[in-house]
């Protein structure tokens, strides 16, 4: 937000300077003053393009997962407890041990170690 900030006051900045450039040239006031505004107004507008993404970005979708998750997600939450019910202990899958897996290496990366602690 402060890059955009920055961005703002640059711009303001060139339609002042361009302006008075123009002005010192013999251009009318307010001629000058709209010429630096047409000069400088497509950047505004993409700066305007960025302020609103940053805003929908940061305040908007937040606030529509939340809603949709409050008032969606308690209705499927419902749903899927009504229709399956929690699985006995004895339908539960357990991971087999790294040791179990298949090639030379664990969990984590590290070589298995053999029964007396020697790498294999």
């Amino acid at each position: 937000m402060v890059t955009l900030g920055g961005l703002a006051a640059k711009n303001a900045i060139l339609i002042v300077e361009f302006a008075k450039t123009k002005y010192e040239e013999w251009m009318g006031l307010v001629e000058a003053a709209l010429e630096g505004a047409k000069l400088r107004f497509r950047p505004i507008l993409v700066i305007g393009g960025i302020l609103a993404a940053t805003f929908i970005a940061v305040f908007l979708i937040p606030v529509l997962f939340y809603f949709v998750e409050k008032f969606i997600g308690k209705k499927k939450k419902r749903r899927r407890s009504s229709q399956n019910p929690r699985p006995s202990s004895s339908r539960i899958r357990h991971h087999p041990e790294p040791a179990d897996r298949e090639g030379p290496r664990g969990w984590n990366g590290c070589a298995r170690r053999g029964k007396r602690g020697v790498q294999s």
